[in-house]
Parts: structure tokens; sequence; C-alpha cells
């Protein structure tokens, strides 16, 4: 158990440094490359409720986390309990009149690649050629792609026949598997999934590039605590948590082009106030010296002393 929530904890900080790099980062679970993620929650109320994100359309991943799967027939299994909270997610937004959408809208199983071979392979095939509008006879092209597409039907088939009392249509199981996605994301120490996040940090997220794994360490304290919580963080407030223990972030690139043009304003301005700084005699210059812009001065200093003080702090705690 607690293995599993390491994983889950390590899965959201994953997803939190994809929220923090913004555009820098590639969108995952084929969502559209313009899309980026805005916000997660942990433990969340809803049917799926590992993992809640929300992206900049308006969309929603519902994700499921489990480290290890096996193509389980047993309706007792974790791969039967992770499609039943799929089941009753669609089924409870449909109700709302509220449905999933396809573009826009995911349920996500997270997994490892100590899944077995036909949740890690098998499956996301099979449903890409589903979400691809081939017929279900089509939707396979050997036996294994066929077995692991039965027991997923089969789960899936059962849990809509207990809540709603009836069989689903071909074109209800359509829709549903429309929506399934799956990620094999390894993220335990030094794994793939841990170096690309690190590596996300180092290039776009960070100013300084030696802190990265400092701060991915703080990003799965922080999912930790939202998942004790249950509660989450947007960009915003992820960007507070990481300068408040101590490290340093880049502009996101979608507020460049703004911090340029404020840039820009400042120069133009104190080149056109420049001259009010001075006044001339004959050959020489004769400075204005003005008490605002010394305590301002030392406003500033002040500013940046504390701020190197608590970064030092920081790197020395045993915190971090």
């Amino acid at each position: 158990a607690a293995g599993g929530m390491d994983f889950q904890a390590r899965v959201a900080a994953w997803v939190a440094v994809h929220i923090l790099a913004e555009k820098d980062a590639t969108p995952p679970w084929d969502l559209p490359v313009e899309v980026t993620l805005e916000w997660l929650r942990c433990q969340s109320k809803e049917a799926v409720d590992d993992l809640l994100v929300g992206t900049s359309v308006g969309g929603y991943i519902f994700a499921q986390i489990k480290e290890r799967l096996d193509c389980s027939k047993t309706p007792t299994s974790d791969l039967a309990s992770a499609l039943d909270q799929f089941v009753r997610q669609f089924i409870n937004r449909r109700t709302i009149n509220q449905p999933l959408h396809p573009m826009k809208d995911r349920l996500v199983l997270i997994t490892s690649s100590r899944s077995s071979e036909p949740i890690r392979i098998h499956l996301p095939t099979v449903l890409r050629r589903v979400q691809r509008n081939q017929p279900f006879s089509e939707a396979t092209s050997n036996k294994k792609e066929s077995d692991v597409f039965s027991v997923v039907k089969e789960h899936l088939e059962r849990s809509w026949q207990r809540i709603l009392g009836i069989d689903p249509s071909e074109e209800d199981l359509r829709q549903l598997l429309s929506l399934i996605h799956i990620q094999i994301l390894d993220v335990d120490k030094g794994e793939v999934g841990e170096r690309e996040a690190i590596n996300l940090l180092r290039r776009a997220i960070l100013q300084d590039p030696d802190q990265a794994e400092a701060a991915w360490m703080e990003l799965i304290s922080l999912a930790s605590l939202y998942a004790t919580e249950r509660s989450g963080a947007d960009r915003s407030i992820l960007q507070r948590s990481l300068l408040e223990a101590g490290f340093d972030l880049k502009a996101v690139r979608s507020y460049q082009e703004d911090i340029n043009k404020l840039k820009k304003n400042s120069m133009d301005t104190f080149e056109a106030l420049s001259r009010f700084t001075r006044i001339r005699v004959g050959c020489h210059t004769v400075r204005i010296q003005r008490p605002c812009v010394t305590a301002l001065r030392q406003a500033a200093e002040r500013s940046e002393e504390r701020r190197v003080g608590k970064e030092c702090r920081s790197r020395w705690s045993p915190y971090h």
C-alpha cells in the first residue's frame, strides 16, 4: 500500500511539472498540441478518484493510478475495479447532462512497465483502433489483442449492467472506449519518467538548473500532502509553493512576450526621463541626488538579501 501511494504521489508530481511547464511541455494522453494542463486534484470526490486534472480548454482528465496491473478476468481484480470506476464516471457525467467528450476529456489508466504485456502493449493498440472508429471486429489483429479486448469488454459490460440494469449497446461501449487511454509511466527513482520531469524542471521551469532534483522531491512531498488532504493546486499555487521553498522560477512561455514588452516600455521610459536626472552647466554635468532613489535602492537590496538568505537556508535544510 505504501508503495502504491508513493507511486501515486510521483505520478501527481509528474503532472505538476507539466502544469508548471505550460507550453514548454508536450501535452500527454493524446491531447491536442495547443492544450496545456492547468490544475490537479488528488483523491477527488469523483468516481475516478485518484487524480483529476483540468486543461486549458475546459477538459477533465480522470485518472486511475495502478503501479502494477494484470489482464485478469476476476471481477474483484484491480483491472475490473479501475474499469468499473470508468463506467461510473461516464454514466454519472451523462446523467447530469455533462457527457465526456473525446476531443477534450479523458479516462486515463496510469500504470508502469511492471504491468503485464497485454496491459502495456496490446490494450493500447486496440484502443487506438477503436478510437479511429474501426469496427470492433477489426479492432484486434491477433489472439493476444482479442483476449485482452474480450476481458476489458466483459468488465465494462458487467459494470454497466450492475449500475443501469441493462446491457450497453455497441455504441455505448464505443463512446466509453473512445475516452479510455493507457499511460505507461515509470517515475520511481532513476526511471525514465522521473528523468523526464527533472529535465523539464531544469530546462523550462527553474532559474538554477542545479535545483531540479530538489524541486522534484518538493513536488512529490506536495503531492503526498494533497492526497492526504484530498486537495490540489493550480499553476499559481504550485509556483508560489516552490518560491516559498526557495526555488527561483523562470517566467512561463505564454508570459514572455508580455515581459519583453514591459522591459521595452521600462527602457523607453528610463531613456525619456534620464534628462531630468542631471543639470548641464557649461561643459559640466551635475547629477541630481533624489532621496526617493536612495530609499528605493536600499529597499531592493534588503529584499534581495532576504531572498538569498532564505535560499541558503532552504538548500541546507534536511527537509530538502
